[in-house]
């Protein structure tokens, strides 16, 4: 029996490797003579960056850059087959380094993404770039990032401009004479996995930005100002941002590298299973168990489970998804999918999230299941 395990985090639990090996070490306790394949997987946030160092054996760059306040921070990236970087955004942009009280989506930028790219480029000499834009704490539309690889936005005056969503009303010019060719020429992939358009009701403004601070006032004049920019972009570059599903993503940051970079969005967990060359490890495989912290209907929408069903689908194996919580119909998705959940007791969500508690849930339900196939 071969038994694929290859499970997201659950985020403020348990990290996907833990997850992993304790259903591993379930299964080994009672069937040792199975053989279990573990993947430690992402969806382009947090997280991502080590999970593809690790399987792929990659190198870690360390460097300093600007944080989402400007300030100077220790960051990483990693480059994997000798020549392809791997960014997290969140490493350096991310909402979790900006304080509550300092969470304002009018001044955080995404200056540190360009200058871990400027340094990959430039001084590392990669020949492609893979940026995870999952966990933002930014609603530039990705002007920071393009400020440090060279890119000059200028107001009606002339004058270049700083950083943050509050310059995006002002850009009235674009100057990219001081961009490398490297860069401009670099091919760039971006872990991106969510359709929305740039800006209006379901744009990165509205959709996003209060998680990150905004409050009403702020929504309007963020929206408003990606919505200049993408005007002034679409006059320059002749691209029409709203109308190309991504560019939303991370507070704009999609829109900054389709619209200057030329880059290609492509859902987070594709882009990894191809890394890992997933369809090889599960083609022969009886049975593949993964999860998340919830399973609901956008679980089916471009994440883990998403990705990992579609695989499965194509050599008809069967997927067992856990979840902490539940609250979709397995039978209304796929035939090949059964969904169940971790909890066996009522509990408070405080004592669920425990890592003991989910270790000790995860260990008996996969048990369960098992011992049932087998009968």
């Amino acid at each position: 029996m071969k038994v694929v395990v290859a499970c997201d985090s659950f985020k403020g639990s348990i990290s996907s490797n833990e997850i992993n090996e304790c259903i591993k070490q379930s299964l080994k306790s009672i069937y040792p003579n199975y053989v279990i394949k573990t993947f430690e997987l992402g969806d382009g946030g947090e997280g991502t960056m080590d999970s593809i160092i690790r399987r792929l054996k990659g190198k870690r760059i360390q460097t300093i850059v600007h944080g989402p306040l400007m300030e100077q921070m220790k960051s990483e990236y990693g480059i994997i087959n000798e020549n392809i970087a791997i960014i997290e955004m969140a490493s350096c942009s991310g909402l979790t380094l900006i304080p509550k009280e300092l969470r304002n989506p009018l001044k955080t930028t995404t200056f540190g993404v360009g200058e871990m790219i400027y340094d990959a480029v430039i001084n590392q000499k990669v020949k492609k770039v893979i940026v995870g834009i999952g966990g933002s704490g930014t609603n530039d539309g990705g002007t920071g990032m393009l400020e440090a690889l060279g890119f000059q936005f200028k107001d009606s005056k002339n004058k270049i401009l700083g950083v943050g969503g509050e310059i995006l009303n002002q850009i009235e010019s674009i100057d990219s004479s001081c961009v490398s060719k490297e860069i401009l020429n670099i091919p760039i992939i971006v872990a991106c996995d969510v359709n929305n358009p740039f800006y209006g009701k379901n744009g990165a403004a509205f959709i996003y930005s209060r998680q990150k601070g905004a409050d009403d006032q702020m929504i309007q004049q963020l929206d408003n100002g990606l919505e200049h920019f993408a005007q002034v972009i679409k006059k320059v570059k002749k691209i029409d941002l709203n109308q190309i599903p991504g560019t939303g993503a991370a507070g704009g940051l999609g829109g900054g590298f389709i619209g200057f970079l030329n880059a290609e969005l492509k859902p987070g967990i594709e882009l990894i299973l191809d890394l890992f060359q997933f369809d090889q490890i599960i083609e022969d495989a009886q049975y593949i168990i993964t999860g998340e912290g919830r399973i609901d209907e956008q679980s089916f929408m471009g994440k883990v489970l998403c990705g990992i069903l579609k695989r499965a689908q194509k050599y008809k194996i069967k997927v067992i998804a856990i979840g902490g919580a539940v609250e979709v119909d397995s039978n209304t998705i796929d035939p090949l999918l059964s969904v169940f959940c971790i909890q066996n007791k009522p509990i408070t969500l405080e004592d669920a999230m425990k890592k003991e508690e989910v270790i000790k849930n995860v260990t008996v339900l996969i048990r369960n299941i098992f011992k049932l196939l087998q009968q």
